[in-house]
């Protein structure tokens, strides 16, 4: 990703987390109900991130790369 990504799932998405490298939370909100969500990661620095969707049917942990 660059400045942008895409988070889409087939169930409702309650709340997403974004974690760096180094364990610190950047990012965290709760979602009302979407089911697609457009995350800016335009002031992130380049790296990678654990993305944290949690969902109606449970929590998936996706890994991010942000290149610059």
């Amino acid at each position: 990703a660059k400045d942008q990504f895409t988070v889409s799932s087939g169930s409702q998405i309650s709340r997403i987390s974004v974690i760096n490298y180094v364990g610190q939370l950047v990012y965290d909100a709760e979602i009302g109900g979407q089911t697609k969500v457009e995350l800016n990661t335009a002031g992130y620095e380049a790296g990678v991130y654990m993305v944290k969707i949690a969902t109606t049917e449970g929590i998936v942990t996706k890994r991010v790369t942000i290149v610059r």
